[in-house]
């Protein structure tokens, strides 16, 4: 099946079935349903690992976990190729607020970038084939670029806050406006670069969106 070669090679092709999967405008369903289980449904990296991963990343030398988090789920809410995200509640010291914990997986940005300069080595080998239907050199440079900014959990965080304050103005910047949707923020104070801590907000990933909408009787393409 094509779903067990793709977990067998692990990394960058995990991340390739994650992008098939979410574009069924672009690739055959029968493509896009078969790969659908890795947007979220990886296997996870054990809950103390990725516990480690979180001391390690944000907490002050004096400070234990539980001095950040009252609770932790161990059980993470979807793991992905690069990261997972767990559930939580800050202790009262951080606000005591319920909350998401995105850590990224422990050597994945080595592995996935490694994957793609092999594909780029094998891909400019090919570059003047014209039986070729694309530049696939060309793709994985361009692949690459887009893959160097999801590693970065302060760049994200800085580009939600971007987008909540772009939306929290008028038009024209001068007005405070009422916000059409409800979006995370950030968590100040806890955020490095592979980890993220943000509000919690209880709902359905995109990829199950349509599953979700049938069984609520709503017509997905209304």
């Amino acid at each position: 099946k094509l779903s067990d070669v793709v977990s067998d090679l692990k990394g960058f092709y995990v991340k390739t079935a994650q992008i098939i999967s979410s574009r069924q405008d672009l690739f055959p369903k029968q493509y896009t349903d078969a790969l659908s289980g890795f947007t979220d449904n990886l296997d996870p990296m054990p809950a103390d690992l990725a516990k480690a991963v979180i001391v390690q990343e944000l907490l002050n030398r004096d400070e234990t976990f539980e001095d950040v988090f009252a609770e932790f789920d161990e059980k993470p809410l979807g793991a992905a190729s690069v990261a997972q995200v767990h559930r939580a509640v800050l202790s009262e010291k951080y606000g005591g607020k319920e909350v998401a914990v995105k850590i990224q997986r422990p050597s994945i940005e080595s592995k996935l970038l490694g994957d793609i300069a092999n594909l780029k080595a094998i891909s400019k080998a090919f570059q003047s084939v014209d039986a070729l239907p694309l530049d696939y050199y060309t793709v994985m440079v361009e692949l690459e670029k887009q893959l160097a900014d999801e590693f970065d959990f302060v760049a994200e965080a800085v580009a939600m806050d971007r987008i909540y304050n772009s939306l929290s103005r008028s038009y024209d910047g001068t007005e405070a406006t009422e916000l059409p949707l409800v979006l995370p923020r950030p968590v100040a104070g806890l955020v490095s670069r592979r980890v993220l801590v943000m509000d919690y907000l209880k709902g359905v990933p995109l990829s199950r969106a349509r599953d979700e909408m049938e069984r609520r009787g709503i017509d997905p393409d209304s």
